[in-house]
């Protein structure tokens, strides 16, 4: 550290922040983005969402600021996640094969209950109804495990398909036992009878009795020699009998049909009562019956027909059906139900685009039987019954949710109802799929498709009408008059958009193409941030997330209270997908304001004000103005956003920029204008959402490469510089650009780095821009000025002037040349107030005052300018050198600085590869503190208070994988997990759905046999069959009686605890509050 003669001259900024006890570095929040998502449950009567990852982490998301964070006991893959809506718990089955159970009425957070090994688990299957789990092993078996005890249960059901075979092979009924056959692969409760039991095995489907311990039907599907099946003529065993492997299972809410999917991708309709026949066998994208053999088509295909030699044979390569649901909706007063969805996973052919089919199917109404019919239906399925079935599993309609990458799973989000497999009345599909660098892509969309359940004449009656032609009485034989019909007819059309929305997910669940790249924190002032949320988005755009309450603990209360004070912080990211978000990442968030819950997401997502660049992509003005790599490679290098009027730039790889600002909905009737320089293209024209407040300005492309940096002021002026050494100054307002750097200016700069003694050529590139508004050495009117460094350290100070309101500002007058460190950082160049150390920026106040008449400058300035090598304190830009610090070889390789401020004292920071900050005195530069930082992939984010980001990147997708939101100074703040109540939102489980009959009761009488007794077993009646007799119930608290003989089952009695238990809890809030006033 080097002082001149005149340093003592100036105050100490740093007094204040000179001990090591002024500095505290430490994590405040990680922010967390899940890129190896592999499972997620929906809890609809509380609105929980639970996702689990392949690390061994799970997140549960309720309603606003409502998250929960779970660790399993070893970091291994996550198979199997739940909720067991009966007792209000989530099951987890791991890689290993581990059963957790955590209690989500457990105080503050879920609390793990029970970790139970098991030997090769290969499904799990909860009911609303009982506190029991199926879980199909390995072996064949599937055991029980009681959730309320926490043990495993006595009842096991038996390899039943095994028992089938042998029975086959007993009977010398001749049984082709494949390898796997005997596997079980999912077990799915009835869903209007809990004591049936489809059970799943690689060879076929058991419908089981659990009361009688016995097989009641057995549904295998044989494909005959000469049918099709899923791989079409072109298999190689299409003149054999093939019994295809079952893969999935899924029932109709009625429970009287189901539909069963394959591996070799057809999915087989069965009737409950006719274990023989399948109702119906096709693929999904054909309505052909694939179990049917037709003689005509099976001669076209072999080697000797026509097809083969005439046209090659289709490849049929069928991937397996992976996954079904069946969604009943509350869009029929008939018991048995109105139309319904069938989601069905899998069954693409190679090559498809990845995604879920839903088929939209007609409601099961069959007709009365025939009077004479009695006898026969006692037998076998009804022809009546069996022709209604086959109607009601024939597509009206079909939709294809695209993926951006293999579709690995989905997940449908009831609405309220648990039952149905949790299926019924969905609002919302979660998508999971595979994508770059082995990571996951998750998406939700609204659900059902709007274009299946709204008819063409309703969706049309929305849309203003041009009247028609008759209307106005018009001749029909005008081609002019007919013209103008089919445009208001084709506007009609275009104008309907039956595209299910996309929903908002949590920012730890942006990931794919929505995966943050990177990252940015900014410091908001009141008035900056009150324009980023005054507008509140959409809420129809949400995930329907309701669940819980959230509030800070004891613990952290007083330095909750504090974070009032704290400034207002922007994260601002971009994405793989070309946009950028914006995230409210301010300590207030976190407080309670009067309420006894927190009321907003940590961070919370401005989805107003989300810049989409496809738009900008596509124009047609954009694409013929630019280059072809700009289209083809778009790639964003970095967003800068201006603090005050908050105009945001988007930099290029490929050297473009654009520009956006906020306002209103551009009119529809507004043109592409040209711009009167040709390196500007404006597109104010391109149009954006309705809801987005970002809306583009500008494009500036010269075509000179990359951007090496820009500098974007408050008073609409913008700096940009290029890898070939240009340097451009635009005024925004036109836009028009002021200042280009030609030749004649490119080799002045070099003729005076040569006279200064600096080596100069292509490469000396202006590396660091800084806009103020102050006075010089030289030229103390307090003016508009850029100060530009190059990479010899050679700089210019470029002033403007508005020499009439009439005319557009300009420079005023040569640039100031003067001399710095060679290698300026970038964005290391500030101009503070010497009295204050204030930085002074180019703002509106500051802009106010150099308009004035009598703008003399009075106040002395310090410029404090870094390099690779040091960094220098010069007194009003072009006067003495107040001092001068050197790094050292032991600080290391500086990446970044920044000026902080804590309570009025100022301390120049920079930032070095080792992963420290050293800290420096103003304006002395006298080496105070050296700090050790967590460790970043990515070059640190600070911004002026304190607090910086780190950044975790994963390498195979170059996504940021955590986000560590930290601080220099963490004394007394409190950005920690809060405590949450699960329960506060609990509602009681609804009844189990009773069996509906089929038809008119003469049709009924006989047919479902196991439907005979009325509504079959209860849930309490279950638990006590898998349970056995010897059931050990946990003791109930000792401050509440046991309950009596004929009193509540054992759900209610669990619903009335947590109910007291949240009482309580509200009561203790209540009286906090009270405390904390």
């Amino acid at each position: 550290m080097f002082l001149s003669k005149h340093s003592e001259l100036y105050l100490d900024l740093s007094s204040d922040l000179r001990e090591s006890e002024d500095w505290n570095v430490g994590t405040l929040r990680p922010l967390e983005y899940l890129l190896d998502v592999v499972s997620f449950a929906i809890e609809p009567l509380s609105g929980l969402l639970a996702v689990g990852t392949a690390s061994g982490v799970i997140h549960i998301f309720g309603r606003p600021g409502v998250f929960s964070r779970l660790t399993l006991p070893e970091p291994v893959r996550i198979k199997f996640l739940q909720f067991a809506v009966s007792v209000f718990k989530l099951i987890c089955v791991d890689s290993n094969d581990s059963f957790h159970v955590w209690d989500l009425a457990s105080p503050s957070r879920p609390k793990l209950q029970k970790s139970t090994r098991f030997n090769g688990i290969n499904d799990l299957t909860l009911s609303a109804s009982h506190t029991h789990a199926f879980l199909s092993l390995q072996s064949g078996e599937i055991k029980t495990y009681d959730l309320i005890c926490l043990r495993k249960s006595p009842y096991v059901i038996p390899n039943m398909w095994a028992l089938y075979e042998e029975q086959m092979v007993a009977t010398s009924i001749p049984e082709a036992s494949s390898p796997g056959s005997q596997i079980p692969v999912e077990v799915v409760v009835h869903p209007r009878d809990l004591n049936l039991v489809f059970v799943a095995y690689g060879g076929g489907i058991i419908l089981s009795d659990l009361s009688e311990r016995s097989t009641l039907r057995a549904y295998e599907l044989v494909i005959p020699a000469g049918a099709p099946g899923g791989r079409g003529y072109r298999s190689p065993d299409l003149l054999t009998h093939r019994r295809p492997s079952v893969t999935c299972l899924a029932i109709h809410p009625a429970g009287h049909f189901f539909v069963a999917g394959y591996a070799d991708g057809t999915v087989a309709f069965w009737a409950v009562e006719d274990e023989d026949h399948p109702l119906f066998v096709r693929t999904i994208d054909d309505l052909e019956e694939v179990n049917i053999v037709d003689g005509d088509k099976i001669e076209q295909y072999l080697p000797s027909g026509n097809v083969a030699e005439k046209e090659p044979i289709p490849s049929a390569d069928r991937e397996p059906v992976f996954k079904l649901s069946w969604s009943g909706f509350p869009n029929s007063s008939d018991p048995r139900g109105g139309e319904t969805a069938l989601t069905v996973l899998g069954g693409l052919m190679e090559g498809d685009r990845p995604g879920v089919t839903v088929l939209w199917l007609p409601p099961f109404n069959p007709p009365e039987a025939p009077a004479s019919a009695g006898a026969l239906v006692q037998k076998s399925l009804h022809p009546s019954l069996r022709k209604a079935m086959r109607e009601s599993i024939l597509p009206l309609k079909s939709y294809f949710y695209a993926t951006v990458g293999p579709t690995q799973d989905f997940l449908l989000l009831s609405r309220s109802s648990p039952h149905f497999a949790a299926a019924f009345d969905p609002v919302a599909i979660i998508l999971l799929s595979d994508t770059v660098g082995d990571t996951r892509a998750v998406e939700a969309f609204q659900f059902p498709p709007p274009e299946l359940v709204s008819p063409v004449s309703t969706v049309s009656d929305s849309v203003p009408k041009v009247p028609s032609i008759s209307e106005d009485h018009t001749d029909p034989s005008d081609p002019s008059d007919v013209l103008s019909e089919d445009l208001a007819s084709t506007l009609r059309d275009m104008s309907v958009n039956d595209d299910p929305k996309r929903l908002n997910l949590a920012p730890s669940l942006w990931n794919g193409n929505s995966g943050v790249v990177h990252g940015e924190m900014l410091k908001l002032e009141h008035d900056a941030y009150e324009t980023f949320t005054a507008e509140s988005d959409i809420g129809d755009d949400e995930l329907p997330l309701k669940g819980g309450i959230a509030w800070m603990n004891d613990a952290k209360a007083t330095e909750a209270k504090l974070s009032k004070y704290q400034p207002h912080r922007l994260l601002i990211t971009h994405h793989r997908d070309h946009t950028v978000q914006f995230q409210d990442i301010s300590a207030q968030l976190l407080l309670e304001h009067g309420s006894p819950s927190i009321q907003n997401h940590f961070p919370k997502p401005l989805h107003a004000f989300t810049i989409e660049l496809n738009s900008l992509l596509t124009d047609a003005a954009v694409t013929m103005h630019t280059s072809s790599s700009f289209i083809s490679k778009t790639e964003i290098s970095s967003v800068h956003l201006a603090g005050e009027s908050l105009e945001c730039a988007v930099v290029f790889k490929t050297g473009e920029l654009a520009l956006y600002r906020l306002g209103s909905v551009a009119p529809a009737d507004m043109v592409y204008r040209e711009a009167e320089d040709k390196e500007l293209i404006i597109v104010e024209h391109i149009p954006v959402s309705n809801n987005q407040r970002y809306h583009p300005y500008f494009i500036l492309a010269p075509g000179l490469g990359r951007v090496i940096t820009c500098a974007l002021s408050d008073i609409g002026f913008l700096a940009v510089s290029y890898a070939d050494g240009s340097l451009f100054i635009v005024d925004m307002r036109g836009p028009t650009i002021i200042f280009r750097s030609g030749q004649e200016a490119k080799s002045k700069h070099k003729h005076m780095s040569k006279l200064i003694g600096k080596h100069s050529d292509e490469s000396d590139t202006v590396r660091c821009l800084n806009w103020t508004v102050c006075g010089l050495g030289t030229d103390p009117r307090l003016k508009i000025r850029l100060i530009a460094s190059r990479a010899s350290g050679y700089t210019q100070i470029f002033s403007l002037r508005h020499p009439s309101r009439s005319s557009p500002w300009e420079l005023d007058g040569e640039p100031v040349e003067t001399e710095t460190l060679a290698h300026p950082i970038p964005r290391g160049s500030f101009i503070i107030d010497a009295n204050t150390g204030a930085p002074i920026k180019a703002d509106r106040s500051h802009l106010a005052a150099s308009l004035q008449d009598s703008n003399r400058n009075n106040i002395p300035y310090l410029w404090i300018t870094a390099s690779a090598k040091g960094v220098r304190c010069i007194a009003n830009i072009t006067g003495e050198r107040v001092a001068k610090a050197d790094w050292g070889n032991k600080v290391g390789g500086v990446e970044s600085v920044q000026l902080v401020e804590k309570s009025g004292s100022h301390a120049l920071v920079a930032f070095t590869d080792k992963n420290e900050a050293v800290v420096y005195s103003l304006p002395h530069l006298e080496q105070l503190q050296t700090l050790q930082l967590p460790e970043s992939d990515l070059a640190l984010s600070v911004d002026t208070s304190g607090d910086f980001l780190a950044f975790k990147r994963d390498f195979k997708s170059n996504l940021i994988k955590e986000i560590i939101l930290s601080s220099l100074f963490d004394i007394r703040r409190a950005y920690s997990l809060p405590d949450v109540d699960f329960t506060s939102t609990r509602g009681e489980v609804p009844s189990q759905p009773q069996p509906v009959s089929t038809g008119p009761v003469n049709l009924l009488s006989g047919t479902w046999s196991w439907f005979a007794g009325g509504g079959g077993m209860t849930g309490d009646q279950v638990d006590e069959l898998l349970a056995g007799p010897d059931r050990p119930m946990p003791e109930p608290p000792k401050v509440k009686p046991a309950a009596a003989a004929g009193g509540p089952s054992t759900a209610a009695r669990l619903a009335a605890e947590a109910q007291s238990a949240q009482s309580n809890l509200y009561a203790r809030l209540s009286s906090a509050l009270n405390d904390r006033g």
